[in-house]
């Protein structure tokens, strides 16, 4: 399955561009190389991780090879041999790379001076670029034994027509604008947000604000026991609520129809991986940090009270400077602007489930007055209370 949605990805690379395809296969080749040397196995997401890399960009090093640290030096080496081996003839490459590498990595550096003749045999190589490609259609291939996508947009056109459930994968929900609200749960979804489910239905979702940009993606059971059965073995999670990077939001947004799937599938296995190992760059909300759970728990029961960034300090022994540090930090929020977030949320609630008049609402939530409530409504959704409640329609 691996080796027939990797040679449609690289067909994709071949047409958008050939050199590039062609350093690939040369990168590729001596990467495996590298790795029987190191005693390393390969792992079937790796040719997807490198494959992403030269689609993208071969010019500056990113976060995406692949998710070992001997994988990862070894990767830097070979594509800085290739880079330099453009300007200089083999001799004087190794020479500088001797300078940068001998030092810090030790072990990688000897496998390159144990290679270097057939990695010098590998980038003089004519034959790679004769490779024949397989002819298929990508999109039933992905669906079939990947993923399947939806996306409802207010800027683009709908990759789909309906909502998916199922026991066995993955389903991740993404918000790129905009804000959504699952019926089941009560949950609200906001820009930048992903959420990740297993197992757990969450219902239909109605449109919050005027415009928005949501992608669902259904993971497959069979490519994930095929990409990492820890994940299916260890983490039995119903959700989690992950905050999408700027990098993660330029793969979804891709403008190139042509290499789609591959940032999907580049997301996917980002995702994923990331999730397994909770790296630096991956950004949990709240799931890190015990205070702050607390903290947002009592403004969540106590909603309907007056609640301030000062009844704060005096309940949870916390100076100002902390709490906010902890919002933004953690949120990149301010505690202020978080709680009349949460207000308003409530308020959009009773408006698409109860019967209750705006200035009840208002009151409810401890408004000042309704012309405050309204005020600050229709900046966070752009439509008074009371258009708001006309023009919702559920999806």
């Amino acid at each position: 399955m691996f080796s027939e949605v990797t040679d449609i990805l690289e067909e994709n690379l071949s047409k958008k561009s050939y050199e590039n395809f062609i350093l690939y296969k040369k990168f590729l080749s001596s990467f495996y190389i590298f790795l029987e040397t190191l005693k390393i196995t390969p792992d079937p997401t790796d040719n997807f991780i490198i494959l992403s890399y030269f689609l993208e960009n071969t010019s500056i090093y990113g976060d995406i090879f692949p998710e070992n640290s001997k994988k990862n030096i070894s990767s830097k080496l070979i594509l800085d041999f290739f880079t330099l081996r453009k300007k200089y003839p083999s001799g004087p490459c190794f020479s500088i790379l001797k300078n940068i590498y001998r030092c810090k990595y030790p072990l990688e550096f000897h496998t390159l001076e144990v290679n270097l003749n057939i990695l010098e045999d590998i980038y003089n190589s004519k034959d790679i670029s004769k490779i024949s490609l397989k002819n298929s259609d990508i999109n039933t291939l992905i669906e079939n034994h990947f993923f399947k996508l939806l996306r409802y947009s207010t800027y683009t056109p709908e990759y789909g027509s309906s909502t998916f459930f199922s026991k066995n994968g993955i389903i991740i929900r993404i918000c790129l604008d905009g804000e959504i609200q699952f019926s089941k749960k009560n949950l609200i979804l906001r820009s930048k947000e992903m959420l990740i489910t297993k197992g757990e239905y969450l219902g239909n979702f109605e449109v919050l604000t005027k415009n928005i940009d949501f992608i669902v993606i259904y993971v497959n059971s069979d490519f994930l026991k095929t990409f990492t059965p820890t994940l299916l073995e260890n983490h039995i999670f119903q959700r989690e609520f992950i905050t999408c990077s700027k990098e993660d939001l330029s793969v979804l947004n891709s403008k190139d129809p042509s290499i789609f799937n591959l940032a999907i599938l580049k997301f996917i296995s980002k995702t994923l991986f990331q999730f397994l190992t909770k790296g630096k760059n991956f950004q949990i909300n709240t799931m890190g940090n015990p205070l702050l759970l607390k903290i947002l728990d009592f403004i969540d029961k106590n909603i309907h009270e007056k609640i301030t960034v000062k009844g704060l300090e005096k309940i949870f022994s916390l100076n100002r400077n902390s709490i906010i540090e902890l919002f933004r930090k953690n949120l990149n929020i301010y505690p202020s602007t978080y709680i009349l977030n949460k207000k308003l949320e409530y308020g959009a609630l009773y408006l698409l489930h109860t019967n209750k008049k705006i200035s009840e609402i208002a009151s409810d939530l401890n408004f000042y007055n309704s012309s405050f409530f309204s005020r600050n409504f229709k900046n966070k959704y752009f439509l008074t209370p009371l258009n708001f409640k006309k023009t919702k329609n559920q999806l």
